[in-house]
């Protein structure tokens, strides 16, 4: 390897001297053993001498110099679990890659690199350590780690799939879960969240909250590379009712009388009445009431009842006088 001694051993009755064979006019050394520490890739020859015959035998050797491997990991990451990582940021040379895990995932190819590495079952939750191993024999390998974080995907359940219908202006109790994360609740309402950073909150409903209301339960990751679990709850947010039967007034008899006033709101409407008369229709708003023979020289009563379950009902009264005909 580079930067290595190496020892050259020459044998035989002969007096040695060696010499690189680019530079045959320099020597090295003229004894029977050297160390060199050459960076690249020498040959050398040695030449002998005989003492006696003044014969010369000369015989060459080279020395392959390999470099040393470089390893870079790049730097520690982290990664959603649903996720894959590229390690775009590892560099590597001089040698043959390896990539390991101490988790239990896969790399779409262990031998180059810059693999994808997709997490395992167990890896979600954990810090592993990915490890890039270059080798380049006689060399010692470089090594170099880089540290992922994986975090688990949040999760958000709310317990309550689809509770009760509620009046306006009630409050309804929420609870939760949320797991691999923290949470956070909010609502397309125009109601108050209490305690929303809570797994059991409670929701104010306004009272122009009429309809589906939708109630959001977020978790968001500990580290923020997943997307946040979301979970929703369609709250059915009733109208409170409202009933007015119009103002007090006096027909002829042979008249009918139309609740041209009558107004109502949130709700299903039924008119009940003291007479013997009958409406023509008594779940309209404004329906019409046809006397009966008894009404006649009376004042009778008419009750408008509005209904919007939960909510309360709500009622009004006017009043009708019938005369006689002349």
């Amino acid at each position: 390897c580079e930067s290595n001694n190496v020892q050259l051993y020459a044998s035989g009755t002969h007096v040695f001297d060696w010499a690189k064979v680019t530079s045959p006019g320099v020597s090295l050394g003229s004894i029977d053993t050297i160390t060199i520490s050459p960076t690249t890739s020498t040959c050398y020859v040695l030449t002998g001498t005989d003492t006696i015959t003044g014969c010369e035998n000369k015989d060459t050797v080279c020395v392959v110099v390999n470099k040393r491997p470089t390893a870079d990991a790049g730097l520690d990451q982290s990664i959603c679990e649903t996720s894959t990582i590229t390690l775009s940021a590892a560099s590597a040379s001089n040698g043959s890659v390896i990539w390991t895990t101490s988790g239990n995932g896969t790399f779409d190819s262990d031998t180059i690199q810059n693999p994808v590495y997709t997490p395992g079952l167990n890896d979600p939750g954990n810090t592993i350590t990915l490890t890039l191993t270059v080798s380049n024999s006689p060399c010692i390998d470089a090594v170099s780690t880089v540290d992922i974080s994986v975090e688990q995907q949040p999760i958000a359940n709310i317990d309550t799939a689809n509770p009760n219908p509620v009046c306006s202006g009630d409050t309804v109790n929420l609870s939760g879960t949320a797991t691999y994360g923290t949470p956070l609740w909010t609502t397309g309402g125009n109601g108050l969240l209490k305690n929303p950073t809570s797994l059991t909150p409670y929701y104010i409903s306004a009272i122009t909250d009429v309809g589906i209301i939708n109630i959001y339960l977020e978790v968001s990751g500990l580290i923020g590379e997943c997307n946040a679990g979301i979970d929703t709850v369609k709250l059915d947010v009733k109208g409170i009712p409202t009933a007015n039967a119009g103002i007090n007034d006096t027909i002829c008899e042979g008249d009918i009388k139309l609740f041209a006033d009558a107004t109502s709101s949130n709700g299903n409407i039924l008119w009940n009445t003291a007479g013997d008369g009958f409406f023509d229709d008594s779940t309209l708003v404004k329906t019409s009431y046809i006397h009966g023979t008894t009404d006649i020289g009376s004042t009778i009563w008419f009750t408008m009842t509005v209904s919007n379950s939960p909510c309360p009902t709500d009622e009004d009264t006017s009043l009708l006088k019938v005369d006689p005909a002349p």
